[in-house]
């Protein structure tokens, strides 16, 4: 048996984003996946039709089908760690008992945790304006910059911004209006989680502020869950000053429940 991670992206990011940690959890003795949702589909630039189709359920199903090969693969359960819109996949994962830990990093809200927010409207102020959820969208520079970005060197801001891809209006609409959602992709169920999980704000995050996080972390603790908030960071914590640290602690609390 060999211990595996998935690692899960964030809404406009790729496999890519995760470039920086993952040497430390292989020196770990980790094998880790950073697969990319619907490469085909999610492109930097002219985004194809089918993309605006694509709901919060299928990004779910993408990553619920990359456990269990990883499963087979390596004979155990992989440690699953999601940021932001990931995180939120992360969470559904784990209420599906795919993995044998999992770990949520300024995660985005299950149903009953959101906060409104004028920094996050701020952030993600032009697809605000646009409003339809046909349509698929790729942040503004300023709105990366402002609200994603804040926290890491500016000097890396324009790689990381060329990185970035168009992502579901649908997906986007699931994520903003949990309720409305027919699949229930953003809804968990914390009582059906069997597994340790770690539930990580940063307390300069204005793309998913620390008071919803901070209502995450509670929604978890009924079950065991584990929190630590950062003061310093912001939502691109592990391509922040510090990272190294940040890792460190990760690691630290994945050997801490064995």
């Amino acid at each position: 048996m060999t211990k595996s991670i998935l690692l899960i992206h964030g809404a406009f990011a790729v496999g890519s984003v995760w470039n920086s940690v993952i040497p430390a959890f292989e020196s770990a003795g980790f094998v880790t996946n950073a697969p990319t949702l619907f490469p085909e589909l999610r492109c930097k630039d002219n985004p194809k039709p089918e993309l605006a189709a694509l709901a919060l359920s299928d990004y779910v199903s993408y990553f619920s089908d990359a456990c269990v090969q990883m499963t087979k693969e390596h004979g155990e359960k992989p440690v699953i760690i999601g940021h932001s819109m990931g995180g939120l996949i992360a969470q559904k994962l784990a209420e599906k008992n795919l993995g044998s830990a999992a770990i949520f990093i300024t995660p985005a809200a299950p149903l009953g945790c959101q906060v409104d927010s004028l920094k996050t409207a701020v952030t993600f102020l032009n697809i605000l304006l646009a409003n339809d959820p046909k349509k698929s969208y790729r942040m503004s520079d300023w709105g990366t910059k402002w609200g994603v970005l804040n926290r890491v060197p500016v000097s890396q801001h324009r790689a990381m911004i060329d990185e970035m891809v168009y992502e579901s209006g649908l997906v986007l609409q699931n994520l903003a209006h949990r309720v409305e959602d027919p699949n229930q992709a953003g809804t968990v169920d914390q009582t059906k989680i069997q597994i340790p999980t770690l539930t990580i704000g940063a307390a300069l995050d204005r793309t998913t502020v620390i008071q919803s996080i901070r209502k995450i972390a509670l929604k978890y603790a009924t079950v065991g869950g584990d929190y630590k908030e950062y003061p310093e960071n912001g939502h691109m914590i592990f391509n922040e000053p510090g990272a190294d640290k940040f890792v460190t602690d990760i690691l630290g609390w994945l050997a801490s429940k064995g």
